[in-house]
């Protein structure tokens, strides 16, 4: 268990929340606590990790309101200690646990919202996190049922159509959520508009479901970049099915609002005092109304769309190639196939000696191969460097060492001026760590 200490540039010791050092279980509780602190007094963390002591030197990304830690060249950490990678801005992201989070419904002059820490990526409305529809949307869009029923929304394939129909036999709809309601009893989607905020669900709700909470449903919308408004608190939109909807919420957060685009709004709606409001609602990017993945800038859903559509090609290319290949007995396989997919991640990846240093890379994208018997899948990272900006790139280049060790999976830069070569690139290389024994590369 390694120990930290705090110190000036001077290499004395400094005072943060009353102590001079803190051993890594404590700093791991409350870590934003310590970095704005030493930021702001422009001091460094020593670490006990190796000999001598390693040094780290908190830096600010303001942009997204994050901070992190850049290593001393000459005074590096080893490569498990938990402060390597360490994000202010990633450090409470949604987990796919075993257990399924907590999530309550809402409840009048209860606390729904988490506040701890600042809104990162772009803000929050009047200073919150939606933390809690965050989570409850993440694990709604790629939580699979049991039965393998369930069709993930953060999963793209080549002319992958996304049921919506599907979120109902999510893990987490089929969990009770008030009493012994289910939360998919009491979820609106795109393609379910069954539920209506009318006197008979108000009766219904009061009968069957809770008279201790309020009738409320919780809705998910898409809508385009046209008629998009979000001003003085109130969000003004047309939905995919061609419904203007007008809200104002008493919480909200818009993330990433500065990506403009297709959008998702995730909101509940509670009947108070003989009238509907709006108690939450949280919205985030997505690539488009047709590929209704979140996505965490622009930069981000360009690429997604740029591999997309090149993956159709690629495919096509190397499925010919690979039914062309004759085995060692001279035979070939018709049935031969190769298909790309590419996965944006929702959850955090932990480590179970380093719970609260979680990395969440931009992309996955995975190559499978069917050959004869052999059925292989190789994978590959993407991190989109979004902004050409030194400290961005100082974080990046900490953070990307530390993704490839703790995950074990390559990593591939790419940048939007460059994405073309980029994506050739990362096409022909090692994407896992055994060879790729088809040698299947495609020339332009």
């Amino acid at each position: 268990m390694p120990t930290y200490y705090f110190k000036n540039k001077d290499g004395e010791s400094v005072s943060v929340n009353g102590v001079i050092s803190v051993n890594s279980i404590t700093f791991d509780k409350e870590p934003l606590t310590y970095l704005k602190i030493l930021h702001d007094g422009k001091h460094q963390i020593h670490c006990d990790c190796t000999t001598p002591d390693a040094v780290s030197h908190v830096c600010l990304l303001s942009t997204h309101e994050t901070y992190y830690l850049k290593q001393s060249s000459s005074k590096p950490h080893d490569d498990e200690c938990p402060l390597v990678g360490l994000s202010s801005g990633e450090y409470n992201p949604p987990t796919n646990a075993d257990k399924l989070p907590q999530v309550r419904p809402y409840l009048p002059g209860k606390k729904v919202a988490e506040k701890k820490g600042e809104a990162t990526g772009g803000g929050g409305g009047r200073g919150t996190r939606q933390s809690t529809l965050y989570t409850m949307l993440c694990h709604l869009l790629a939580g699979k049922n049991i039965d393998g029923l369930m069709m993930v929304f953060n999963r793209y394939t080549h002319n992958k159509n996304f049921n919506w129909d599907s979120l109902y036999f999510s893990l987490f709809a089929n969990k009770p959520f008030i009493e012994r309601t289910k939360f998919s009893s009491l979820l609106k989607t795109p393609s379910n508009l069954k539920l209506q905020p009318d006197e008979g669900f108000i009766i219904q709700f009061t009968r069957n479901v809770s008279k201790r909470f309020p009738p409320q449903i919780y809705t998910i919308a898409v809508s385009n970049e046209y008629n998009l408004v979000f001003e003085d608190g109130n969000c003004k939109f047309t939905d995919s099915n061609n419904v203007e909807r007008s809200l104002k919420p008493r919480s909200f957060s818009h993330r990433f609002k500065q990506t403009k685009g297709a959008r998702l709004f995730f909101f509940s709606e509670a009947y108070i005092d003989g009238e509907w409001i709006v108690p939450l609602l949280y919205s985030h990017p997505i690539v488009s109304l047709e590929i209704p993945i979140l996505v965490d800038s622009n930069y981000e859903r360009v690429f997604f769309k740029f591999a997309s559509e090149r993956f159709a090609i690629w495919e096509n290319t190397l499925t010919s190639r690979l039914r062309q290949k004759a085995n060692n007995a001279g035979d070939t396989d018709v049935q031969a196939a190769v298909s790309f997919s590419i996965t944006k991640p929702y959850f955090a990846k932990t480590f179970y000696h380093q719970p609260n240093v979680p990395l969440i890379p931009d992309f996955k994208l995975s190559r499978k191969f069917k050959y004869f018997d052999a059925n292989e899948t190789q994978n590959l990272l993407v991190e989109v460097m979004g902004i050409n900006d030194p400290v961005y790139d100082a974080r990046k280049a900490e953070i990307i060492p530390a993704m490839e060790r703790r995950l074990k999976i390559p990593v591939a830069k790419v940048k939007p001026e460059t994405m073309t070569a980029d994506f050739n690139d990362l096409m022909t290389m090692k994407w896992s760590k055994y060879e790729d024994k088809y040698k299947l590369k495609k020339t332009e």
